[in-house]
């Protein structure tokens, strides 16, 4: 396939765009852009392996929001492949391939449909004949094919006319930053005199310069500029216009109660903060955060992002440097199957939700993964959150209150939450392929439950899943038939290799009734000082204290206190600077004539105890 312009296509598994087969084809100076993949296949390029090839194309703007391979949202090689052996001198975000760029192309108006190349695109005279040489003498366009060097994509662009086009070094900014213009001319014979001007005058200053000048903004808003070049030898200048090219916004956004919270994160810019009022904001559907800003609540018990539908989740976060804090999440209710999180699905990008209350979201739905929180990316984030009453209620489904198949759960305190499978509170699931990062920390399950495996969590497949300094207890799974039941199971097949896996995989755990499993883990007694009032911090002289391991990084427990050397099992640090004193039961259940002990424990206590 020669000088094709791919724009605009979907598809529900792989390659958006263009599926090349195994050992099938080749693409060559061909345009592909704005197509989307549903699934983990490229949103505009799938490469099935073998001979399939690709040379001189640009692979630009595609989407394929639950990729999470090295190359998305443009480009999937089949297993992760290496692209050097299939791509040649083509452009896509990633740079994928041989002499690959990471660059824009800059199209002549792609919201236009116009996907023809700037006088200042890269892919002008970067495209190469040493490999595979396009056959065609014209372009898409039926212009000369080759203009000296062959340009990438469908379109060539003639060097020999004369032509300017401008970029700037950055097209999103916070208001009091600058940019620089640059000025790109081709086919220039004489004298260059360059002439810029702003097609906004309000809010924006223009230095003094030639080839490149500097803009500085004062005000928020979108600007545009026109750049004019005078060649001593043409008979007439030549110009080039960008409307509405940088955009500039306020650092902090102050988001109103009945604001809509997806139109205003849509206007939102990396790096951007975006602040809820005080108070319950109802979202009519989803709200998806793709970018790099920050939402922030002033506390999950003064703000919460409710959804009072019956068909959807709440968030779905997908952008490493996206980050939702100070918020309660609560309403989600799936529908649809095989998806993860009905309060928020942290994505295949990753992301960080922090410092928030996820409840009363559920799902009746088949193959349904997370209750409240699913995460599927490697640097998908949970940390000091508490997941409570959330569910999944059918037999197909894992995790009532987290389901992962990636990423990380640091100082998080999960309780009240049930699936009617596996993983009451937590659920290890590869629905989607399961990640590098796997990681459980220093995090509490409490008075979760599933119907038949793991009230605490369930592992299933998992072999590369990290569980440490997690504390288990007071998990209920009636019907669960493994040596880790009621707190823990490996999963529904329960062989030999089961067991090794789970004991590779925990550390330094603490379980009550349950067996304990892996290096450096304990059983412990009832361990909450009240678990009946939900306070899930620890006793006095529970053997869960003093009882983690320290690593480089371990962070401050879930009340903001910092760990001590020795670090506690769970999400609390024990303050062991305070007089406090607390007893055991032994046994905890007794018949009404059989003798009980009761053995009290003193922390820090003065000489004289009565």
């Amino acid at each position: 396939v020669e000088n094709c312009l791919v724009i605009g296509n979907s598809c529900g598994m792989y390659g958006g765009g263009v599926y090349i087969d195994t050992n099938c084809g080749k693409l060559v100076n061909c345009t592909v852009a704005n197509n989307t993949c549903a699934g983990s296949g490229g949103g505009g390029l799938f490469v099935m392996g073998g001979t399939a090839r690709a040379y001189n194309c640009i692979v630009w703007g595609n989407a394929a929001p639950k990729d999470a391979n090295p190359h998305a949202p443009d480009i999937k090689i089949l297993n992760d492949g290496n692209p050097s052996s299939y791509l040649y001198n083509c452009i896509s975000r990633s740079g994928a391939g041989t002499e690959g760029l990471a660059v824009d192309p800059e199209f002549t108006d792609a919201a236009a449909g116009d996907y023809t190349l700037r006088p200042n695109s890269p892919a002008i005279d970067a495209g190469s004949d040493e490999r595979y040489a396009c056959s065609a003498t014209v372009d898409f366009a039926g212009n000369p094919r080759r203009v000296g060097t062959i340009d990438i994509g469908c379109y060539e662009v003639d060097t020999t006319v004369l032509a300017c086009g401008l970029t700037a070094s950055q097209t999103e900014i916070f208001v009091g930053e600058s940019v620089t213009l640059t000025a790109t001319v081709r086919g220039g014979r004489g004298n260059l005199a360059y002439a810029w001007a702003a097609l906004e005058q309000d809010g924006v200053t223009l230095s003094d310069g030639g080839e490149e000048v500097t803009a500085t903004f004062s005000k928020a808003g979108r600007y545009g500029f026109r750049l004019t070049v005078t060649d001593s030898q043409a008979a007439e200048p030549v110009s080039a216009v960008r409307e509405g090219y940088v955009y500039v916004v306020p650092r902090t956004v102050q988001v109103a109660l009945g604001d809509d919270l997806q139109t205003v994160v849509n206007a939102a810019i990396d790096g951007q903060e975006l602040v809820l009022a005080e108070g319950r904001h109802v979202v009519p559907s989803e709200v998806t955060i793709d970018r790099g800003v920050r939402i922030v609540g002033p506390g999950y018990d003064r703000c919460a992002i409710a959804y009072e539908g019956s068909t959807t989740r709440v968030l779905y976060v997908n952008h490493p440097d996206a980050v939702v804090s100070g918020v309660t999440i609560t309403g989600g209710k799936v529908m649809t199957r095989s998806v993860y999180g009905c309060g928020v699905w942290i994505g295949a990008n990753g992301g960080t939700v922090t410092n928030c209350f996820i409840t009363g979201n559920n799902s009746n739905e088949y193959y349904l993964f997370g209750g409240g929180v699913g995460l599927t990316g490697d640097k998908a984030l949970l940390t000091h959150c508490i997941v409570c009453s959330n569910k999944v209620s059918t037999s197909t489904s894992y995790g009532g209150g987290i389901c992962m198949s990636a990423g990380t759960v640091d100082t998080c305190l999960v309780f009240d939450n049930s699936s009617s499978y596996g993983g009451g509170g937590l659920a290890f699931h590869n629905q989607i392929t399961f990640g590098k990062v796997l990681d459980v920390r220093n995090s509490t399950f409490a008075r979760n439950t599933a119907t038949s495996y793991g009230g605490g969590v369930y592992y299933g497949a998992a072999t590369v899943a990290k569980v440490k300094n997690c504390l288990f207890a007071g998990n209920v799974a009636d019907n669960d038939p493994t040596l880790g039941a009621p707190e823990w199971s490996p999963n529904s097949r329960v062989t030999a290799a089961d067991y090794a896996n789970v004991t590779n995989q925990t550390s330094s755990c603490a379980f009550y009734a349950a067996n304990p499993v892996g290096e450096g883990s304990v059983a412990v007694a009832q361990p909450f000082e009240d678990p009946s009032s939900c306070d899930f911090h620890l006793l006095a002289g529970n053997d869960a204290v003093d009882a983690g391991a320290w690593y480089e990084g371990i962070a401050d427990d879930l009340d903001g206190k910092a760990r001590d050397g020795t670090p506690d099992i769970g999400c609390y640090e024990l303050d062991k600077s305070q007089f406090t004193c607390s007893f055991a039961i032994s046994p905890e259940a007794a018949f009404n004539d059989q003798p009980v002990a009761f053995t009290p424990t003193v922390q820090n206590s003065p000489e004289n105890l009565t």
